[in-house]
């Protein structure tokens, strides 16, 4: 059995939060020029991120792990997709998508340690 780690302190998560502030900041600043059910939107992808990639960490079976993780992924496309259509109104900083961009990497990295450590064990 692999030992769970403290989600915490994990770059993956860490970052995810830092968008989540990020986003959550700009909404509550009222930055944003988009429609009512678009902010509803945006914050509930926001805040599912990190939930889930904290669920997935600490989950000790693999295929459940991969799964949440996955999830949390699926969010983070949800995200980008409605950023990416505020940025065409220049209303976000260049910040933001760097941070999405560092969270896909760290995504990418997580998922082939993953893979890596799943064939090691067996």
């Amino acid at each position: 059995m692999i030992k769970v780690d403290n989600f915490r302190n994990f770059d993956l998560y860490n970052c995810s939060l830092s968008l989540t502030k990020e986003i959550l900041q700009l909404i509550k600043n009222k930055k944003l020029n988009i429609s009512e059910k678009e902010i509803m939107q945006l914050r509930r992808a926001t805040i599912a991120i990190p939930w889930k990639i904290a669920s997935g960490i600490s989950q000790l079976n693999i295929k459940l792990r991969f799964k949440r993780l996955n999830a949390a992924k699926e969010s983070l496309n949800c995200v980008d997709k409605l950023v990416r259509n505020i940025k065409a109104c220049n209303q976000l900083s260049q910040r933001t998508f760097n941070i999405i961009e560092e969270l896909y990497k760290l995504f990418n990295g997580y998922f082939r340690w993953l893979s890596t450590s799943k064939q090691n064990m067996e």
